[in-house]
Formats: structure tokens, sequence, C-alpha cells
């Protein structure tokens, strides 16, 4: 058999996929009088069809291709080439639409934190799904002031106007919209917001931008300096990471232990982590941080004691 020109085999090719056939290279390539390389270029040419290789040959495994059926004579080479054509521009559609993906995260990166492995689910709440997450986003990145009412982990609520939306930052295991309101950068938690209303835009201030995003905290009012006295036994944990807000490299000894500078915005931001570590640690500095803690502790001691569990019965056990 002589050799017939290279669109018409692979048409035929085509036909024989279409029909259900099962191709096989070694009876293709004496049926066309070719060599066995050659049919393996047709069979890549033909794999935008959807054909897959099995043990016994190449078949056609795609039904969105099934126009190709139109290729019932040689004629039909040009239904086969329009239709590779759509479906490479298919291929080249997926890739695009991937590549939009991967931008719209590396959007999300340049102005959200963290938006996955949330220990905390209702914070989470698949935030790319929480319309809240997409209207702040947007008016993060369109540089658009909100309006909302907001709801305080107390319960008691207030109104905001004209706030300006700079960055969303995971803190704590919760998500808080970092904003700048009356000159002041605020953080709002995300699940406080309610009646979220995006108004006109903001002339972005650089200076806000860059000192929320050099400080992995929510907190960005004017610092105090604090030294912080840490036990003997328990300041490797304060060397092998930064435990204090703006903690400072080189401790000093002192009695026993090691003193450590660090600087805080606002109580709340220190004193949890100072009353996580007690007895192993004292503030030294300052007198208001040390009274702070004090009426907490103070305040703690003098509330009712609850009795211990062990005098619980096992139907308030259940109950409780």
């Amino acid at each position: 058999m002589s050799k017939i020109p290279p669109n018409i085999r692979i048409a035929q090719l085509a036909k024989m996929l279409l029909d259900g056939q099962c191709l096989e290279k070694h009876a293709l390539a004496a049926q066309f009088n070719v060599d066995e390389k050659t049919i393996r270029r047709d069979f890549a040419a033909l794999a935008v069809l959807g054909t897959t290789k099995t043990s016994a040959g190449t078949v056609m495994t795609n039904p969105l291709h099934k126009q190709v059926a139109q290729l019932a004579d040689l004629g039909g080479l040009s239904e086969y080439q329009r239709l590779r054509r759509l479906a490479l521009e298919r291929v080249e559609l997926d890739k695009h639409s991937e590549t939009v993906r991967q931008r719209q995260l590396e959007k999300h990166r340049a102005f959200v934190d963290s938006i996955t492995d949330v220990a905390k689910p209702k914070a989470a709440q698949t935030l790319e799904q929480d319309k809240r997450f997409i209207a702040l986003f947007d008016a993060i990145e369109r540089r658009q002031t909100l309006s909302f009412s907001y709801r305080r982990s107390d319960g008691q609520k207030k109104h905001y106007e004209g706030v300006q939306p700079y960055f969303i930052r995971r803190y704590e295991s919760a998500y808080y919209v970092v904003c700048f309101h009356q000159e002041i950068i605020k953080p709002f938690r995300l699940e406080g917001l309610e009646r979220l209303v995006v108004g006109a835009c903001f002339p972005l201030v650089p200076e806000v931008l860059s000192r929320i995003q050099a400080r992995d905290t929510i907190y960005f009012g004017k610092t105090t300096p604090a030294k912080i006295w840490v036990a003997n036994d328990a300041i490797h944990y304060f060397e092998r990471k930064q435990l204090l807000p703006n903690q400072q490299s080189g401790f000093v000894t002192f009695r026993g232990g090691y003193i450590i500078d660090c600087a805080y915005s606002a109580e709340v931001e220190i004193l949890p982590i100072i009353k996580h570590w007690l007895p192993r640690i004292k503030v030294l500095a300052p007198k208001a941080l040390r009274d702070a803690l004090m009426d907490d502790l103070q305040r703690y001691l003098a509330e009712p004691q609850l009795e211990p569990a062990a005098s619980w019965s096992p139907k308030e056990k259940a109950v409780s």
C-alpha cells in the first residue's frame, strides 16, 4: 500500500476512534505503510480528542468530542481541525482560569495574613465563602471606606462610619480587619461586624500600611516599655520564641532568673501571657502594669469559688 498524506491518515484514525475501535500502533504502521514513530506522533495529535492508552491499544474516552463523527469521509479533516482548535482553546481557558485563581490568592496574601489552618472553626468559617470577608477584601483592594455596627466580645454594640480598612489579620485564632479611623489604627473582629456597608474611596496612607505590616499584632497604640522577670527554669521558652510583645534579645541575669525588656500597646496584649506563666514570671516595671495584674488576681481570689468537681453527683455532671 502506498503512503497517503498525513492529514488524510490522521482523519481516518480519528474516524476509527469515533467508531469505537481500539487502535494498535503495530497494525496501523503496516496498514498505512509508515513506521511506528509516525503512528505515535499521530496519536499525540489525536490526544486532544480525549484518548486513553490501554494494554490493547489506544481508545477514545472523551464523550465531549463525539462531534468528530462528521469525519465520515476524507473531506471531514477540516471538521477535525476545527474541533481540535476548540479543544486547544478550552485547554488554554482552563490554564487562564488557574492563572486567575493564583493571582487572586496572591492578592489575598497582600492584604490577609493567613486564611487556612485556623484552630477556632467559628472564626474560620471558610473565609473565602464568608460574605463579610469578600466585602472586606474588595473594600481593601479598592480602598473604600466602611460603615458598620460592631459587636464587641462583651456584647456591647457601637456604630462606626468612614472607617478605612487596610489589612485582615489573624490573631489569637480569630480574624480582625485592621483599620484607620479618626487618626488611630484600630482592629475589628470579623465576627463582630454587622450591617456592613461599603462607601466612597479613600487615599492610601503608606505609613499606616507599613506600620500594620511591620508588626504581627492588632494593637498599634503608643507602646509602653516593660521589664519582666522570668525564672531560670522557664527562660528557655522565651529564648526559643518571642512570647512577649516586642520582646528584646539580650536577657540580663537577676536574682535566680532573667530580666526581659519588651513593650506593649495595651494591657490586654501582655497580661494574658504573664498570667499564663505565673508563678515563674513577675512584672518589675511599669508599676501600672503590675497593679493591673494584682487587681485581676485579687478580684479572682475574692470571687466565690465553685465546689470541687469530686463532690458533684453523676447526675449533675451529666447536666453540665
